[in-house]
């Protein structure tokens, strides 16, 4: 809920800013509803299974998994357009940056932002999985780990 609404705010505020508009706030305008977009698909589901006794189906999770997925590449192509947005903004400012180092800083940011972004993507999904694993019972574990799979 916190995290809908904070980028609700992001999303609402910065379109109404008076000053002339910086591609910055394009861009966390847009990542914002990403945020919203991937918070709002697999959260309600992940959340009612863990309540209640129930699974999804195959065809569901198939539609959660494409948009899921969908969001988060989108969220790496808007990290690398950030990232290069930068890059000529300090291009513009300095007019002393050769093309080719400008090309380099471009591309170590990029692979940056999408290794970072990897990295925490893994580390929380390692977390869900050592939580997983510390649940005693076998019936336990099965129904974690099934939230996601056919019955």
């Amino acid at each position: 809920m916190v995290a809908i609404v904070g980028n609700g705010l992001i999303i609402t505020t910065i379109p109404q800013e008076s000053q002339p508009p910086h591609t910055i706030y394009f861009f966390l305008v847009n990542l914002a509803l990403m945020d919203v977009i991937c918070t709002v698909t697999v959260l309600p589901k992940v959340l009612q299974s863990l309540v209640t006794e129930n699974t999804i189906s195959y065809g569901e999770c198939l539609i959660q998994m494409f948009i899921f997925s969908w969001v988060l590449v989108s969220e790496l192509l808007l990290f690398s357009a950030m990232a290069y947005d930068r890059a000529l903004n300090a291009l513009v400012l300095t007019c002393l940056v050769p093309t080719f180092i400008n090309d380099i800083m471009t591309v170590i940011a990029d692979m940056f932002l999408t290794g970072l972004n990897f990295l925490l993507t893994m580390t929380s999904y390692d977390f869900i999985i050592a939580s997983i694993l510390r649940i005693r019972s076998a019936e336990g574990k099965k129904r974690a780990f099934s939230t996601c799979s056919a019955t």
